[in-house]
Formats: C-alpha cells, structure tokens, sequence
C-alpha cells in the first residue's frame, strides 16, 4: 500500500518487493536531513531514489515503498461468498420458440454438408451469403 502519510521519522522502516525480492529501507536521521537506507548499505535523499537503486529504474518511491507492518500479521482473508444461487429462468416466448426450430433446422442442413447462412434478425436460412444479405437489408433494414 502505497505511503499516505510523508511525514516519516527516523526509524521507520519501509518495505518493497520487486522481481520476487523483499527489500528493506530504513529512515534514518543524518546532519543533512532524514535519509532512505536501503538494505542496511546505501543511503539515498529521497524514497524514489531508494527505490530507483532497487528496481533498476524510475519508480515513485512513495508508491513502491510501504510501512512495514510490527504485527507482521498477513492480511486477514476475505470473507467466503455464499452459496450461488441457480439464474432466474425465464418462460420461452412464440417467437424464440420459433427462432430455436428454425436454427435447429439451419444445424440440420450443415451437419448434411449444405451450406447454408442465416438472417441473425430472424433466423431465416439462406442457401447464399447474398440471398441472406439482400434478404436482411430488405426485412429488416426498411
């Protein structure tokens, strides 16, 4: 989780991970200022550039790094689903009663080896892609 609040003081430890790789940084005090010590080596001025040296690129340091947990407690697992439930059915009407028999029978027509193509409105077949066409731009289109 990224860092909220930027008012860090020395001794607050950051953590990140990158490539599978868990990294550390402390913020420590120095006669400059409060520096980023990654990894108890390199000090950097700033959580980016802490961050740069671990990744290898730029990165927002305030977005990679967070506040290492002191109950190191893992994240509580959420809470199961409950039982799912059936979709609601609904009664078929005349008219996809009748869109159904007709696919059936466009199936049956395939499955013997002739081509057939339908009307996607109505579901009327075609023996031609330009007899669907034509049909389906006069039917449905005017």
């Amino acid at each position: 989780m990224p860092i909220e609040d930027r008012h860090l003081q020395a001794g607050i430890v950051l953590v990140g991970r990158h490539k599978g790789t868990a990294h550390r940084c402390e913020v420590v005090e120095t006669p400059e200022g409060l520096r980023y010590q990654v990894d108890g080596g390199e000090i950097f001025k700033s959580p980016s550039a802490a961050a740069k040296h671990v990744t290898g690129g730029a990165v927002n340091g305030w977005v990679f790094w967070s506040l290492e947990r002191s109950d190191k407690a893992k994240r509580e697992p959420r809470a199961k689903a409950g039982p799912k439930q059936a979709p609601a059915t609904k009664k078929p009407t005349k008219a996809s009663k009748k869109r159904k028999a007709k696919k059936g029978k466009a199936m049956r027509a395939a499955s013997k080896g002739e081509a057939r193509y339908g009307c996607g409105a109505c579901g009327e077949t075609f023996p031609t892609m330009k007899a669907a066409t034509e049909h389906a731009t006069v039917a449905h289109l005017s």
